[in-house]
């Protein structure tokens, strides 16, 4: 994933899902993203079914949208919501 063109990120260790604890459905966690100049940026995720972190088999990594929503009024450290587009639960700055 860090070979990919215009990769912006280090690819992180497997740190478990980036949403809720203990949430039903799917897990994701973000691992690389793509800066293309005029263009949309595409973000990877490693998404998998079952316990919270992935294991070495029941993974996939796809590109998926970013949430995209912005906090009212700023929050440190966080100009944008990191999850997923249509990801569980509330923005991480609730």
């Amino acid at each position: 994933m860090e070979d990919l063109p215009e990769a912006t990120n280090q690819v992180p260790e497997a740190d478990g899902c980036s949403h809720l604890a203990r949430h039903p459905g799917r897990h994701a966690f973000e691992v690389q993203t793509q800066e293309y100049p005029g263009q949309e940026t595409v973000t990877w995720w490693v998404v998998w079914d079952g316990p919270e972190r992935p294991d070495s088999a029941g993974y996939e990594i796809v590109p998926l949208n970013s949430c995209g929503a912005e906090p009212e009024g700023g929050v440190d450290g966080l100009d944008v919501c990191p999850l997923p587009a249509e990801h569980l639960g509330e923005h991480p700055w609730r």
